[in-house]
């Protein structure tokens, strides 16, 4: 019983370990490839450390969605555009069409850039009845032109 404890430990000390990049633990006790391994994961965490956004009053925003379990279908941020009312140290306050969202957790909302605040503007445009009639209404006169002249 005894002998085969230590083949076990024998075993786990000279197998190659994937989270200390496929050193066995019998070699990290050499004090270069502990010294490489730290250096590593050192490295490795300061490119995981988050980037703290600005958040300015004014810009615009898209809010989380809450996930359900099967809901992989959809988006993960809302289609709505918000607009930051105020900014506070870990929260913010957004209003869509006139209604105030207060104290929304900073990590649930995503800054709009300019090329999608772009597109954000022609779709609005698009899902105005105004243009729909307007379109109809050239489509028309082109069809009565297009009809006379031959």
């Amino acid at each position: 019983m005894i002998d085969d404890i230590d083949n076990i430990i024998e075993n786990y000390y000279n197998t190659r370990n994937r989270f200390i990049y496929y050193y066995t633990p019998h070699e990290l006790s050499k004090p270069f490839i502990s010294s490489l391994i730290i250096n590593k994961k050192i490295d490795k965490t300061e490119l995981i450390e988050k980037i703290e956004q600005e958040y300015k009053i004014g810009q615009l925003v898209r809010l989380l969605n809450s996930k359900v379990f099967f809901d992989k279908w959809k988006t993960k941020y809302d289609d709505k555009v918000y607009t930051i009312v105020k900014a506070n140290k870990n929260t913010l306050d957004i209003e869509v069409d006139k209604h105030l969202i207060k104290n929304v957790k900073k990590y649930n909302v995503k800054i709009i850039n300019d090329y999608i605040k772009k597109e954000v503007e022609i779709i609005e445009i698009y899902m105005k009845p105004i243009f729909w009639w307007f379109l109809y209404y050239i489509l028309s006169i082109y069809k009565l032109f297009v009809t006379y002249t031959l």
